[in-house]
């Protein structure tokens, strides 16, 4: 029990005693006494045998004071005999240590004086020695000389000695040499003797040994013959028996092998037979779907294997989206018109009939259009590649050549530590030999990376400008190039990833590191690299997708089940994600991101009427490096990818990082083209170099970005009948189709044309259609979390709608309730907070504007005298804008101070046309 529980018992226990009036005594008995226990105690207190005398006490405590008395002088006694022990024994050590020191300092006198005494002998001998020292020097130059002259005496005399005796030694050696050849002589004459004689043995040996081996190999041929030939007529007769055998096991096999092959073959036409009726069925079922009512659901974006034709209006048909959109579309349904008026008008019936007859498929001679262009596309891109590449090699080796980092300084911090890093890199890559890396090595450079990451992260420009003026940047390509030409980049994605991110820390909003990276041609080594590693995963996601189907055709016999795995054999799609691909498009995308933000400040700037040959050069280089994108092939590597998604991005972070830096890369070069031209998409100007990426998007629908946004939000989502609350979609979802959303609206300002163009084409507005309005349904349930994107929703819309009479039709087509008539339906905030109020109305404008469907809705659901009275403040803003110190320069339109320019009228409706469209929703002029 702790003390926390042992107070709260005891104030519990203190209140109960206050509120009863009771004592602790009065408790205690209440609780422990039992009866009679007192008279028990007292009965046993009171014993006789416990009493005892006063007297016999008395004598007892004298007993034990006097014991203790006793004992105490006892161990006083003691105690006093061990100290005088002690101090005994203490001076008679004091008194031998006194002695000791006496005899001690008695020997040292004695040492010094004899010391002092051997020292003035020694001083006179010194004394006398010197004077004898001359005497000496002198005696001893004499000897030496005469010792000089002895010597050579004795020299002269061994010289001769010695050259007597060296002739001699010479004549005996003569003598010795003569007799030594003569001795020779008689040896070699003896041993040529015996050479003959041991040579005639020999040959005679030889000849007798000849004999007797032709003897017995002449036996042994014999033997050997006669065991061939035995063997060789067993072998023949084994062989023959052998022969026999497997030509009848290959008769038999043979017949086997084409029973079998014929089963196959047979199974397999059945298999393909029951395939192709089942593919036949679920297109008549489509084609009977779509033919003569709008389907809430949205179609399949899988794309079929065989694609389709209409012949009647000549139009190939990709997928089911395509053909919900062509059978409702109004090319088609003139067509079926023109074809009534021979006869009475058809049934439902006769038009899925009509439908069904003449919607086949493509015939193999037929060559598509689109195909065709795509091919020739690609041809011209091929031969424009090589010469763009070398021209920008060229330019980056000229750039190089003239650039001189080591007059270039800069005060940094960390400028040593960088210095280091960058150095202990560049070792690592120097020491690093053909094959993969070493584990250790990979460690290392992580290792550096990491701490040239930390330094970055703190966002110092100085730091950054110092990391390149080091050979940072250079450094990092250096090592991708070393890790892509040995085709090992896929195997360590952590290093990759961490150089690519030291990249964009490195240029992150710093203007001369980006202009280093696009003058020296780095951009185009990392779009090289990017295009390998797209290359890859389009390769790889084309493998998985033949494989799912493959296998789900191939999963089951039942028709039913088979024809409902084919229906939803795109669920399970599996796009290919390469760590690497990501980690360069997220670098190049803020590189370029960078490089068109420093553009647009750079040409913005007015100040100075001199021309800038310096800003001609960077827009010539930027020109060549978004050419070189196109020319490679990114964008269209990223419209196949974009195409094969299907479902949430909830689970999938590694397609959700891609899919957002992917198109984060599309929109950068994007704006870096068009960074010259002001908001809106009804300027006059043209943006010059952008003709190149427009044509791109256009042959490739805006990149896929529809498709994309089709296959994340409405791949298996219920529809707008099954529940009456959208599903929940996933953040990273509603990131990616914001941005995507962005993408489409800033091209819309580019070309305005163009992006209806391609959003108004079959299939891509079935797209958009059922994007919108599901958008628009999930962002009105959740307006909170999703405002920004419902207004890129809107914004778009307007673009798409804005006096295009097609389009318009578009919005006001499918099931109830329409896209427009969802706008109609928004919030209440959009008609009344004038900030909400400038992002609606211009939409509503553009939708309804010469189009007398759409503004009959708009009567229905609000009233055009709202957009009449907003054309009528708008024009009155922008009078009062025209006159010089009005009130009207100084502050904005009510409720657009927290707008950008995107959001204006003026930026989504044409201001020549804003007279026009007030007389038009006034309810004067309405019939």
């Amino acid at each position: 029990m702790d003390w926390e529980s042992l107070m709260a018992r005891y104030e519990a226990e203190a209140e109960r005693r206050k509120v009863l009036g009771l004592s602790w005594a009065d408790i205690d008995e209440a609780e422990t006494r039992t009866p009679g226990r007192g008279a028990h105690m007292h009965e046993k207190l009171s014993s006789p045998s416990r009493k005892r005398s006063i007297m016999e006490s008395k004598r007892r405590h004298e007993e034990r004071q006097a014991k203790a008395a006793e004992l105490r002088e006892k161990f006083r006694q003691e105690k006093a005999e061990r100290v005088k022990d002690l101090t005994k024994k203490v001076e008679e050590v004091r008194s031998f240590r006194d002695k000791m020191e006496e005899q001690r300092r008695d020997y040292l006198e004695r040492k010094l004086q004899e010391a002092e005494e051997k020292r003035k002998r020694q001083l006179k001998l010194k004394v006398k020695k010197a004077h004898e020292e001359e005497n000496k020097a002198n005696e001893i130059a004499f000897i030496n000389s005469l010792s000089e002259q002895n010597k050579k005496m004795d020299i002269m005399t061994k010289y001769e000695d010695v050259k007597a005796r060296l002739l001699d030694i010479q004549e005996e050696r003569q003598r010795k040499i003569g007799e030594k050849a003569a001795k020779e002589a008689a040896v070699e004459e003896r041993r040529k003797a015996l050479d003959a004689e041991r040579s005639a043995r020999l040959v005679e040996m030889q000849i007798k040994r000849k004999k007797r081996e032709e003897e017995i190999e002449l036996e042994k041929y014999e033997r050997d013959k006669e065991r061939t030939e035995a063997l060789k007529a067993k072998e023949k007769e084994h062989r023959d028996r052998v022969a026999e055998l497997e030509r009848l096991q290959q008769a038999n096999i043979e017949e086997l092998q084409k029973k079998i092959e014929q089963k196959q073959s047979e199974s397999a036409r059945r298999h393909n037979e029951r395939l192709q009726n089942i593919r036949e069925k679920a297109f008549i079922m489509s084609i009977v779907k779509h033919s003569t009512e709008d389907q809430p659901e949205a179609p399949k974006l899988q794309p079929y294997n065989t694609k389709k034709m209409c012949t009647v209006c000549s139009m190939v048909i990709p997928s089911e989206v395509h053909l919900q959109s062509h059978l409702r579309g109004q090319q088609h349904q003139s067509m079926l018109k023109e074809q009534q008026t021979k006869g009475s008008s058809w049934s439902k019936m006769e038009i899925e009939s009509f439908n069904i007859e003449h919607i086949t498929d493509v015939p193999g001679d037929f060559v598509d259009p689109k195909q065709a262009s795509s091919r020739e596309r690609c041809k011209s891109l091929k031969k424009r590649c090589k010469k763009l590449k070398q021209r920008m090699q060229a330019r980056g080796n000229e750039f190089e050549a003239g650039l001189d980092l080591r007059q270039e300084t800069v005060d940094s911090q960390h400028k040593a530590k960088l210095n280091k890093v960058i150095k202990d890199i560049n070792k690592f890559m120097q020491s690093q030999e053909k094959g993969p890396w070493p584990q250790n090595k990979i460690s290392a450079l992580d290792r550096g990376l990491g701490e040239a990451i930390r330094i970055l992260d703190k966002k110092v420009l100085k730091d950054q400008i110092a990391f390149r003026i080091c050979g940072g940047l250079s450094c990092c390509t250096k090592l991708l190039s070393m890790l892509h030409d040995e085709n090992v980049i896929h195997m360590y994605p952590k290093t990759c990833a961490n150089v690519c991110h030291a990249i964009r820390l490195a240029c992150r909003s710093c203007f001369e590191n980006n202009h280093y990276l696009l003058f020296s041609n780095r951009t185009g080594f990392l779009i090289d690299l990017l295009v390998t590693r797209l290359t890859w995963m389009v390769d790889e996601t084309k493998s998985n997708v033949e494989v799912t189907e493959s296998a789900t055709l191939g999963s089951t016999t039942d028709s039913a089940t088979l024809a409902n795995l084919m229906a939803q054999s795109c669920d399970t799609v599996d796009v290919t994600i390469d760590p690497t691909a990501t980690a360069l498009i997220h670098t190049l995308a803020v590189v370029l991101s960078s490089l068109s933000t420093s553009n647009q400040s750079r040409s913005s700037d007015k100040t100075s009427s001199s021309p800038r040959p310096g800003l001609d050069a960077f827009t010539s280089r930027a020109n060549d490096v978004i050419s070189y994108i196109i020319t490679v092939g990114i964008v269209d590597k990223l419209q196949n990818l974009y195409t094969n998604v299907r479902g949430s991005l909830e689970t999938n972070s590694n397609l959700f990082a891609f899919l957002q830096h992917s198109i984060s890369f599309l929109t950068a070069i994007t704006k870096l083209t068009a960074s010259k031209r002001p908001h809106g998409a009804f300027e006059a100007t043209k943006v010059t170099g952008s003709e190149e990426l427009l044509q791109t998007y256009e042959d490739i629908e805006l990149a896929g970005i529809m498709s994309l946004l089709y296959g994340m939000l409405l791949h298996n989502v219920p529809t707008r009948g099954e529940t009456s609350t959208p599903p929940t979609i996933s953040s990273n979802t509603l990131t990616v189709t914001l941005v995507g959303l962005k993408l489409v609206n800033q091209l819309a300002t580019m070309d305005l044309h163009l992006v209806q163009r391609v959003l108004g084409a079959e299939g891509v507005s079935l797209e958009l259609r059922h994007i919108t309005s599901y958008l628009i349904w999930y962002c009105t349930h959740h307006f909170q979390d999703n405002e920004e994107l419902l207004h890129e929703v809107i914004l778009c819309v307007g673009y798409f709608v804005v006096l295009n009479s097609d389009n318009q039709a578009v919005i006001q087509s499918g099931q109830r309730p329409t896209i427009l008539q969802q706008l109609c339906s928004l919030p209440f905030q959009y008609f009344s907070d004038p900030r909400l109020v400038h992002i609606l109305y211009p939409c509503l404008i553009s939708c309804c504007y010469m189009c007398e469907g759409n503004k009959l809705v708009i009567e229905e659901e609000l009233s055009c005298d709202l957009l009449a009275n907003f054309l009528e403040e708008s024009l009155l803003q922008q009078q009062r804008n025209s006159l010089p110190n009005s009130a009207g320069n100084r502050k904005s339109t009510s409720g657009m101070t927290h707008q950008d320019g995107r959001m204006s009228l003026s930026a989504r409706f044409p201001n020549n046309q804003w007279a026009d469209a007030k007389q038009y929703f006034s309810s004067e002029t309405d019939p």
